[in-house]
């Protein structure tokens, strides 16, 4: 079971126009985490080509998502262990 709880993140940014958004990639156990698949596969001290093959995809990023920035603040929940890339347009 996954220590900790979702937590909701608030950010608020200064001199930003009205009509901004910000593009969120997040990575947790779900999205861009290679650690489930490789627990799956037993913990190989030497995994084989086809191991190194899925846990590369189970490591590739998800794709962005858009978000409005809302009244000069953006709000996202994160899963325990989660970071999130956020890139606000200029």
């Amino acid at each position: 079971m996954e220590a900790g709880s979702p937590k909701t993140v608030t950010l608020r940014f200064k001199g930003l126009p009205q009509s901004r958004s910000a593009r969120i990639t997040i990575v947790d156990k779900e999205h861009g985490s290679p650690l489930p698949a490789y627990e799956k596969l037993g913990h190989p001290a030497s995994p084989t080509p086809s191991q190194v093959d899925a846990l590369r995809k189970a490591a590739a990023l998800p794709v962005a998502r858009q978000h409005a920035i809302t009244n000069g603040s953006l709000t996202i929940e994160l899963q325990p262990h989660a970071l999130a890339l956020i890139e606000v347009s200029k």
